[in-house]
């Protein structure tokens, strides 16, 4: 398996598990943290979709192994570039409920939470996200140069 993406995904399973305890517990915040549990969920469906599977082939095809990659890459870069926006509003959106809970407590515990949640936004729009939209392009540009090998 790739240790990247596993990584990745591992990283969300922990935000997504704190901000579920978060929305049970904290007592002045918690609509916050219900509400940044439903965006964050729907986020990281949206990221499974597109941005896992990419960066999966970007890693394949740098190990010289992008004949063996199994899903449809076209539906996946179509995917990428039509919802790539919705993407960075959520993060957007994540980003304003964050600086809400931010403002509500004094917990160094959640204002800590709050920091790591921005600096995996920062990691995904400033690595991640780019290096996704490259494997779109060199989706593009395998499947020009299998059309002219063809």
């Amino acid at each position: 398996m790739d240790t990247e993406i596993d990584a990745l995904r591992s990283e969300h399973s922990y935000l997504l598990e704190k901000i579920n305890d978060l929305a049970q517990r904290e007592a002045g915040s918690s609509k916050i943290f219900i509400e940044l549990r439903k965006l964050s969920y729907l986020h990281i469906e949206r990221e499974q979709e597109t941005i896992i599977p990419l960066l999966r082939y970007l890693k394949y095809r740098l190990d010289g192994k992008n004949k063996k990659y199994s899903p449809d890459l076209n539906e996946i870069r179509n995917k990428m570039i039509l919802g790539y926006g919705e993407l960075i509003e959520d993060h957007i959106n994540i980003m304003n409920l964050l600086e809400e809970a931010f403002h509500e407590t004094y917990q160094v515990e959640v204002m800590e939470f709050v920091k790591n949640i921005a600096h995996h936004i920062a990691l995904e729009e400033q690595i991640f996200y780019p290096a996704a939209m490259a494997a779109v392009d060199l989706i593009m540009i395998d499947a020009e140069n299998n059309e002219k090998i063809a």
